[in-house]
């Protein structure tokens, strides 16, 4: 095992990017004043992990493979020796719970399964994790869906989701031919920066509300919100919005605003 990587596992979503050049770009977007430390999410044989530790990266990798956990041991021994880098045999998502406590400087980055993208962006996001910057490179509609600006048609629910809790930037495009085994679909590698105006009432507020009028997006907002109005029994003429726009019309920071009408006054 120390001289061939492990086959990737479907069960895992596992696919692999070898291409040092590329994922030395990758990390070359972390702020290196700002950051020492990287947790990254699914290392699988460690080629973005060698890309971290190379650029003066202290590294805790959580990889749920058994494989995996053993080639990485297998493979950088005197870093792990030297303790730079730690090898979690764990799911990320647990550290949801408060089983893991990070400081300021470390930020998170991973090649992370198509299958759980929207579990672990979730999770990522929540105040339970509390990393500032988010490096992930997922899948390229996805991604794309995260970044996306008001009035395109990948602008929806999960794109104020997100831009409520965080900036986000699509950096690079990754193509799926870069990728063993080579998956369906193309990549991106996006960057999130938390950046949370709201408290966490009002997000989940602007959560169901973006969900709402999405569900309904080619009709107005003054159809779409009626229903809402109706169950927290505020006046459709409260609503701090244009009621003759459509929900892709809005910028996120609008649903937030809509929402404090239906949160609790208390």
């Amino acid at each position: 095992m120390k001289n061939r990587n492990p086959k990737p596992l479907k069960k895992f979503s596992q696919v692999f990017l070898d291409r040092s050049e590329t994922l030395e770009g990758f990390v070359g977007h972390i702020d290196r004043d700002k950051y020492k430390k990287a947790i990254e999410i699914g290392p699988g044989p460690g080629f973005l992990t060698k890309a971290l530790l190379e650029a003066g990266l202290a590294v805790d990798a959580f990889e749920l493979d058994e494989r995996m956990v053993e080639h990485l041991s297998e493979r950088f021994p005197a870093e792990i020796e030297q303790e730079k880098l730690q090898v979690i045999h764990q799911d990320i998502l647990r550290l949801q719970h408060g089983t893991g406590d990070y400081p300021e400087d470390a930020v998170l980055i991973g090649n992370i399964p198509y299958a759980i993208s929207s579990a672990i962006v979730q999770w990522a996001l929540s105040p339970a994790s509390g990393f500032g910057d988010m490096y992930f490179m997922v899948q390229k509609e996805f991604g794309e869906r995260l970044a996306s600006e008001k009035g395109n048609k990948s602008y929806g629910s999960l794109s104020v989701y997100t831009q409520l809790r965080a900036k986000a930037k699509v950096l690079e495009f990754i193509p799926k031919e870069w990728f063993s085994p080579v998956p369906k679909v193309d990549s991106v590698y996006l960057h999130l920066q938390r950046d949370r105006k709201y408290s966490e009432e009002i997000l989940k507020k602007s959560e169901m509300v973006s969900k709402v009028l999405f569900a309904q997006r080619r009709k107005k907002i003054r159809n779409g919100i009626k229903a809402l109005c109706s169950t927290y029994k505020v006046a459709i003429e409260e609503i701090p919005a244009d009621l003759e726009l459509r929900p892709e019309q809005l910028e996120p920071e609008s649903f937030a605003e809509i929402a404090k009408k239906f949160a609790d006054p208390s």
